[in-house]
């Protein structure tokens, strides 16, 4: 439902300097996004400068430079461009938490945070038109992971589900497995698509709760290999 609602909003062109955007908080959930849900605010503590390190792996470091952005009306295009420069945008909502959104290119920014803000129960969504990428994470720990074919880039990622059904699942009788008979990537998990991942985020964050009005501040950070 929500995705044809999305779709109705949306027109594929490729040049944001031509499109025309309304500038809600919905537009970053209408194609090819990467976000995390976590039930905090002031997740950098408005630092300056500062380190985030994945323990057990040293591939995933990055110097965070604040950007100083000061939010004053919510500018689709702007947070766009950012995000194809690899920035971090950090939008907080009132009584609800942060959506942490970062491109394809540094979503592996989400390993580190998974690992930062253990003790709440936090999620990844990302889908585009090729597939879907869900996770609930507790304690640092994967309770839950959907991933099908999704493809960013040319770069196709790992179908795959693990831990149990989640209540989502439950609730609607639907259960993701991954066919392992399949004779190609593609095929594992044919079901889970764009639509799937925006009816999760749905159901465990709302979509409803994405309205200008709900934004208490938007952060905006660099992201620096190092």
């Amino acid at each position: 439902m929500f995705y044809k609602l999305f779709n109705k909003k949306r027109k594929k062109v490729d040049d944001l300097g031509s499109k025309i955007f309304s500038n809600d908080v919905n537009e970053l959930m209408e194609n090819n996004f990467n976000v995390m849900f976590i039930p905090l605010f002031d997740l950098f503590e408005n630092k300056e400068k500062f380190k985030l390190e994945y323990r057990w792996c040293s591939d995933y470091e990055y110097i965070c430079l604040n950007c100083h952005y000061k939010y004053e009306s919510f500018n689709t295009k702007y947070y766009l461009e950012c995000l194809k420069e690899n920035k971090c945008i950090i939008i907080e909502i009132k009584n609800l938490g942060s959506l942490v959104f970062t491109s394809c290119h540094r979503d592996d920014l989400f390993l580190v945070l998974q690992r930062y803000y253990k003790d709440v129960t936090s999620y990844v969504f990302k889908g585009n038109d090729t597939g879907g990428y869900f996770k609930i994470l507790r304690n640092g720990i994967i309770i839950r992971k959907i991933s099908s074919y999704l493809i960013t880039e040319g770069i196709g990622n790992k179908p795959e589900t693990r831990g149990e059904p989640c209540e989502y699942e439950v609730e609607k009788g639907k259960i993701w497995k991954v066919d392992m008979k399949a004779k190609s990537l593609k095929d594992m998990i044919t079901d889970f698509y764009m639509k799937d991942v925006l009816d999760l985020f749905d159901y465990y964050v709302g979509l409803n709760n994405l309205k200008n009005d709900s934004i208490q501040r938007i952060i905006i950070y660099d992201l620096i290999e190092d």
